[in-house]
């Protein structure tokens, strides 16, 4: 890449230069300046990296040297030839494209993948313990109760008449007492978790 001075004339186009900006600039509204003024030339055979912070022009750049942006002031050839139009020479892949959105989104399926193994570990590990699996059982059992019920309609470690205090009671319309056991459903869940 060569830069040539804005002020100094630019000779007649060298035979392998691909592209030429010369004095390019670009300007919001009337006097706010966005870019340049810029001089450069890239060769045949030349590697051109355009790198700086977000918002210092890169993309405008480019937009200029595709055609899709006319320069306001300034000119671009391409070939040797002044630009007018789109450059049918030329392709540009937008940011969001290049950046593989959908890899983010693989990334976030695996985390959850992850994230859903340990809590599958650690409901293994509940299960496993039989204290844990009853204290475990009993907050599940609860909380079903709670939302799925009006309060009177049940009583945790409610004494029947036989002296005995099951985990839960409800009552059914007619008072009779329906028994829940926290334990029964977990030990049905038991025998449908697969071994590590």
């Amino acid at each position: 890449m060569t830069t040539v001075p804005a002020a100094a004339p630019v000779a007649s186009e060298a035979p392998n230069v691909l592209v030429r900006l010369e004095g390019v600039e670009q300007f919001y509204g009337e006097k706010i300046r966005i870019l340049g003024p810029i001089d450069l030339e890239v060769r045949e055979g030349e590697f051109l990296s355009l790198v700086g912070p977000s918002g210092c022009g890169k993309s405008t750049i480019l937009r200029i040297v595709t055609g899709v942006l006319r320069p306001s002031a300034g000119t671009v050839r391409v070939g040797g030839r002044a630009l007018k139009g789109v450059n049918t020479r030329t392709a540009m892949v937008f940011q969001s494209f290049a950046l593989f959105p959908w890899l983010a989104v693989i990334d976030n399926a695996q985390k959850n993948l992850s994230d859903l193994s340990t809590q599958v570990t650690s409901l293994r590990d509940v299960l496993a313990n039989k204290q844990s699996r009853g204290a475990f059982g009993q907050a599940r059992m609860e909380a079903i109760v709670q939302d799925g019920l009006t309060k009177g309609a049940y009583e945790f470690q409610y004494t029947l008449s036989n002296r005995t205090r099951p985990d839960c009671v409800v009552f059914l319309p007619d008072k009779r007492p329906l028994v829940i056991d926290a334990k029964f459903p977990l030990e049905a869940e038991i025998s449908q978790v697969p071994p590590p």
